[in-house]
């Protein structure tokens, strides 16, 4: 498979607008933005990627003061993931948890792979901070002050790896249409074998054809908790 080494910028994709799905219609509700780096980024993007509230995933590299960082050519950049959510749906508390269950942040690892709340504002760093300082772990909390997206390639890694999914999703979408879909972030979580296989038949499969569904559904318990 050729590598699509292209970077999009972020407001193109948070813009996008998919609307081929029924989980995609809901596009242009006020949105929060939220950020962490947990070890290598595919993980994390499809761990979080079937939580319900999460409208959005997307995978980049954050932390550091080289500029236009590329996977390749990180310097001293974090690979991170970055959320959108609904916080009527799901808290910010809520995520801090996820993001601590969802690793171990006791661990000590090389800057691109260490464990890091970077808070977009200073709620976020309180509320992070607060959660944090009574437990041993190494993880930072940093004002995020740029973010910058990974190559296409990176984003929802795991569906883009399952060419009958790929195929009928790059019928509808664009590429930050792909990335921005709820669908597509659903669907990239449930193959990795990540969230509850029954809320994605209870969901109809996403609207998915019987056969795509069938592939899911395979995928999810021969991946069950994939990581990196």
């Amino acid at each position: 498979m050729q590598r699509d080494t292209t970077i999009l910028e972020t407001d193109m994709v948070d813009s996008a607008e998919p609307d081929e799905f029924e989980h995609d219609t809901a596009q242009n509700e006020d949105l929060n933005v939220a950020v962490f780096g947990m070890g290598c980024f595919w993980t994390p993007d499809a761990y979080f990627g079937v939580r319900e509230g999460i409208r959005s995933t997307m995978v980049g590299y954050a932390g550091g003061e080289k500029e236009d960082p590329t996977y390749h050519a990180l310097g001293d950049h974090t690979e991170v993931v970055r959320l959108l959510y609904d916080a009527d749906t799901i808290e910010y508390d809520e995520l801090l948890d996820l993001f601590l269950r969802g690793h171990d942040p006791s661990r000590q690892q090389k800057t691109q792979y260490r464990s890091v709340v970077f808070s977009v504002d200073e709620t976020q760093a309180e509320k992070a901070r607060a959660k944090i300082e009574s437990m041993n772990v190494v993880t930072s909390v940093e004002p995020l002050d740029a973010f910058y997206m990974a190559e296409n390639y990176h984003q929802k890694y795991r569906l883009q790896h399952t060419p009958s999914l790929q195929s009928r999703l790059k019928e509808v979408y664009d590429m930050p249409s792909y990335i921005r879909s709820t669908t597509v972030t659903r669907l990239n979580g449930y193959v990795a074998g990540w969230g509850d296989i029954d809320t994605f038949e209870d969901m109809d499969g996403l609207g998915l054809e019987k056969g795509l569904r069938e592939t899911v559904k395979k995928l999810y318990f021969r991946n069950k908790h994939v990581s990196c």
